[in-house]
């Protein structure tokens, strides 16, 4: 096999800890406002964001509707009397909370600089909304250290689809076969970059284990740059 030219990276929750700053954003956000507070709430939003989410990517609604009945969805199980004309309101405070907890994941920056050292091109490929994931990138600092920077909102499929893959290898101007695509969904990253003939690899940090046979398992995005 012939070496690695690229590699291509997911964002949110292989170079950006999204659930970290997601829980804790809700945790502030319904403290702040005086809720009740039940120890299974943050599991709760991100049950309704896996939906709801889901269903934006899907093409079933937009981004702005998925975010509203994520917030209308949570009112309404904490017994909350809340204006469905508030709604957006209420999710731009949670979003106060979110953007304050970002950050990436102690292995990335390291990561990175040993990719660089080695003259790979380097690529993102999100599915996310292309303004917010830049956002993410630079508060991060990190937008600069990649060739490329795609979001699914800008192209024709979000990933698993082909297209989406497909778009990521002619932006970094290489082959298929010659980009090692990193993230920490089984079917949106790796089924979906192995399909479209990217050497595909899930990254694990809690080692939670269930990889299909034959699909390459790193714990830390270090462990893939050495």
């Amino acid at each position: 096999m012939a070496p690695a030219a690229a590699v291509g990276f997911d964002l949110d929750g292989t170079l950006f800890d999204h659930e970290g700053a997601a829980r804790a954003a809700i945790a502030d956000f319904v403290t702040h406002r005086d809720w009740p507070v039940a120890d299974d709430t943050p599991d709760r939003w991100m049950a309704l964001e896996r939906m709801h989410f889901g269903d934006y990517a899907n093409g079933l609604i937009g981004f702005q509707e998925q975010r509203r009945r994520r917030m209308a969805d949570l009112v309404q199980a904490l017994g909350i009397d809340a204006d469905p004309s508030g709604i957006d309101g209420l999710f731009e405070d949670y979003f106060a909370h979110y953007r304050e907890n970002w950050a990436a994941y102690p292995d990335a920056i390291p990561a990175l600089d040993l990719l660089a050292d080695r003259g790979l091109a380097l690529g993102v490929l999100t599915n996310g909304q292309h303004e917010l994931q830049t956002r993410k990138l630079e508060r991060l600092g990190i937008l600069d250290r990649f060739d490329v920077m795609l979001a699914a909102s800008e192209l024709p499929e979000f990933k698993p689809h082909a297209a989406a893959f497909d778009a990521l290898c002619r932006a970094l101007g290489v082959g298929a076969s010659e980009v090692v695509f990193v993230g920490d969904d089984l079917e949106a990253d790796v089924a979906g970059a192995s399909a479209a003939g990217l050497r595909a690899v899930w990254i694990d940090r809690d080692a939670a284990g269930g990889a299909p046979d034959g699909v390459t398992v790193v714990a830390s995005l270090v462990e893939l740059a050495t």
